[in-house]
């Protein structure tokens, strides 16, 4: 029995590792697309260093992870505080948004901000009410006319149009045999 066999460990495997064995891609940090508004606030801070609590603001992180940006970006530390001189701040700013991370990071949000916004459109779509005007007819209303070559639907507004399109639409479903030998018929005559 495979149960039997499998010896399972009292650890569970960490959640940075996936399916396949690879470390999975760490999540990009929140502060990733604001690279540009950061480097202009550090570029107009008057200190040429900065301080732990001014990452925090101008990253909008918490303590800890203000203390690991400062080391990742060559911090020091002067007596108890812990210091990140603003120019060489600066430049790895700007090599961070040159990178891929940043340009492949925003090019993600536009597609995901492109998708939601067609998802939205055909969300909208699908909530549109169209009444049924004739349930059974196969009779088409005087304003939409059929002919070989030529539909013509005179309506008033988008929802008279839509339930216009609707009945022909029905009425095709109920007799297909009839819409198709008028579409192909050339003696002209109307559903």
């Amino acid at each position: 029995d495979y149960h039997k066999r499998k010896k399972w460990p009292l650890a569970q495997p960490c959640g940075i590792i996936n399916d396949g064995d690879f470390p999975a891609l760490p999540a990009q940090p929140a502060w990733l697309l604001r690279l540009p508004a950061i480097r202009a606030t550090v570029f107009q801070w008057p200190a040429p260093v900065l301080d732990r609590a001014v990452i925090e603001e101008v990253f909008g992180v918490r303590r800890r992870r203000a203390i690991e940006l400062m080391h990742r970006f060559g911090g020091y530390q002067a007596g108890k505080t812990f210091l990140v001189d603003r120019i060489s701040l600066l430049g790895q700013l700007k090599a961070l948004e040159g990178g891929g991370d940043f340009k492949q990071e925003r090019r993600r949000r536009l597609r995901l901000s492109e998708e939601l916004k067609q998802a939205s459109v055909a969300f909208a779509a699908r909530t549109v009410s169209i009444p049924a005007a004739h349930e059974n007819a196969t009779d088409l209303p005087s304003n939409i006319q059929l002919r070989p070559g030529e539909l013509r639907i005179t309506f008033q507004g988008a929802d008279d149009l839509l339930q216009q399109l609707l009945t022909l639409a029905m009425s095709v479903q109920q007799d297909l045999d009839r819409f198709r030998a008028i579409c192909e018929d050339d003696s002209g005559m109307p559903l």
